[in-house]
């Protein structure tokens, strides 16, 4: 039994929730975070399969599909089965409680996403084809390998993702569905991921969208004898301001040469990055 190639093989269902489209065999990502407090929150990352790609995952990795299975619950993950639109899916559960939004924050950006911020009043992140965790070759050489091994057609899978975020106040601004029941947690359902896409989610309902005055992309500018000062517009709809990763407040003051890098995200659910140099 080749561990390694199992695991391999699961994480596949990851890659597949970013790039197949088609119908037939199918997958299916579901993410769950709740903000317990304003550094805290709690999350469930959970992969489906339908009978065909159990046993086609099984199939190339080599074992039966108890095994494979057996392998997964020993690996850390809960096991159970699920009906969905009258297809039977083997899920594989893993969560966590009381995790760093910082450390959440990095595990959506190796599922795919970029630009990500989750505070516990706002969320924002951003999905674009070109940066999936899988290359189209890196797939096209995968669904050969399934039609090889397992005989099933190539371009005989479907996938959809869903994140639902759940944030410590009302949602007023939001481009997801609210659930009806709770005001506080919204869903994305994503089918298409040739499309680029933004998700966020805001207990603010203003209107004014946080933007830089004084600096404009692709420019130079010298330093001066007191520096350059980053000055903001609607600072009060900023919900994080970064400057090269690191977060900043308004009016940083910036005095090293050097190439820079902003990213305003805005309560109104608009993210900005703003590229520049500082010479002396």
């Amino acid at each position: 039994m080749n561990l390694k190639r199992i695991k391999k093989m699961f994480m596949v269902m990851c890659l597949l929730a970013f790039t197949a489209l088609c119908t037939g065999c199918g997958a299916k990502v579901k993410t769950d975070v709740k903000i317990r407090s304003s550094s805290t929150a709690d999350y469930t990352i959970s992969f489906g399969i339908d009978d065909e790609m159990l046993q086609a995952i099984a199939t190339m990795s080599e074992v039966s599909e108890k095994e494979l299975i057996d392998e997964m619950t020993k690996d850390g993950l809960k096991y159970s089965t699920e009906i969905s639109g009258g297809i039977t899916y083997h899920v594989f559960t893993m969560s966590e409680k009381k995790v760093k939004l910082s450390k959440i924050e990095d595990m959506l950006e190796e599922m795919g996403y970029t630009n990500v911020c989750l505070k516990k009043d706002y969320f924002f992140a951003s999905y674009k084809p070109q940066n999936s965790p899988a290359t189209t070759e890196d797939i096209d050489e995968l669904m050969k390998e399934f039609a090889k091994e397992t005989g099933l057609d190539a371009s005989d899978f479907h996938c959809y993702q869903t994140i639902s975020i759940q944030l410590k106040g009302t949602i007023k601004n939001t481009n997801g569905k609210v659930s009806k029941s709770n005001k506080k947690c919204v869903t994305w359902t994503q089918k298409n991921f040739n499309k680029a896409r933004n998700f966020y989610a805001s207990t603010s309902s203003t209107k004014k969208t946080a933007t830089v005055k004084n600096i404009k992309n692709g420019r130079t500018y010298k330093i001066g004898k007191k520096g350059k000062a980053i000055k903001i517009a609607n600072a009060s709809s900023a919900a994080r301001i970064r400057l090269n990763g690191k977060t900043i407040k308004n009016g940083k003051i910036i005095k090293k040469a050097g190439k820079y890098r902003l990213t305003i995200w805005s309560k109104t659910g608009k993210c900005k990055t703003t590229t520049f140099k500082i010479t002396k």
